[in-house]
């Protein structure tokens, strides 16, 4: 079968935009476990010494001057990422599809047996997984106080409380919603991977700050080294896959 040319040219761009998006994607992944293998765990009390460098640290998160309340569920945290998903029925079942996302920090310390030093989050890719927790609420329904004020201050989330009056009864219209509260509370380990940089009167025994570099960005992550790197990997690997699958169909369309 010989694809037309308009046709031809279609799924070649296809093709490759997902090739291209794979790639980018998945090579971002495996560029952050180079970095987080290729980077020695160091101590807060090395940069009483040099303070203006690329360092790793793993140790305890404190509060530094203030904390955040979970917009969904009020618990005390220093980074809270939050997801809206909403529920999709389809021919074949149904799933979650993400229709908003944010994430939220407040400067904290980091503190190690050797001391301890500022953590600025600000631009930070943020990885939590250990402590989260989700709220379901079903189209129709009435969420509860805390969600419902955050829809309220967000234009990009609706209220899933609609219904249909239909005079006798009334049948709800709004899709089920699930709401997914990621945190790093106070005394929870932490992973810090950023540059330092001198800053003196800051909270901390180190008088620095660790951040977002020009040359290096900042990661933090709830697991050890080892396992940001290792979850990294995975994920490359899954967005690596579709491109590996267009990279190998699109060739196979156009001999046959």
């Amino acid at each position: 079968m010989v694809l037309a040319f308009p046709v031809s040219l279609l799924v070649l761009a296809v093709c490759g935009l997902v090739v291209f998006g794979s790639l980018l994607v998945a090579g971002g992944e495996f560029r952050t476990a180079y970095r987080v293998f290729s980077t020695p765990t160091g101590r807060v009390s090395d940069l009483l010494t040099d303070s203006n460098r690329t360092i790793e640290l793993q140790g305890t998160a404190r509060i530094a001057e203030r904390i955040l309340s979970g917009p969904f569920t009020g618990a005390d945290c220093l980074l809270c990422g939050t997801v809206v998903e909403e529920y999709e029925s389809s021919q074949h079942g149904g799933s979650w599809t993400e229709v908003d996302s944010v994430t939220q920090s407040v400067p904290f310390v980091l503190a190690d047996d050797s001391g301890s030093v500022l953590v600025d989050p600000r631009m930070a890719d943020v990885r939590l997984s250990r402590d989260s927790e989700a709220v379901r609420v079903d189209g129709g329904t009435a969420p509860p106080g805390r969600i419902r004020r955050y829809i309220e201050d967000n234009d990009d989330v609706s209220c899933e409380n609609s219904r249909l009056d239909l005079r006798l009864f009334s049948l709800p219209t709004g899709s089920d919603r699930r709401y997914t509260e990621r945190r790093l509370r106070p005394g929870s380990e932490v992973y810090v991977l950023g540059q330092a940089r001198p800053e003196t009167g800051r909270a901390g025994s180190a008088n620095a700050v660790v951040g977002f570099g020009d040359e290096v960005g900042l990661l933090i992550s709830d697991r050890s080294p080892r396992s940001t790197g290792l979850r990294a990997l995975g994920r490359g690997g899954l967005y690596l896959l579709p491109g590996l699958i267009a990279g190998v169909v699109c060739p196979f369309v156009f001999v046959v």
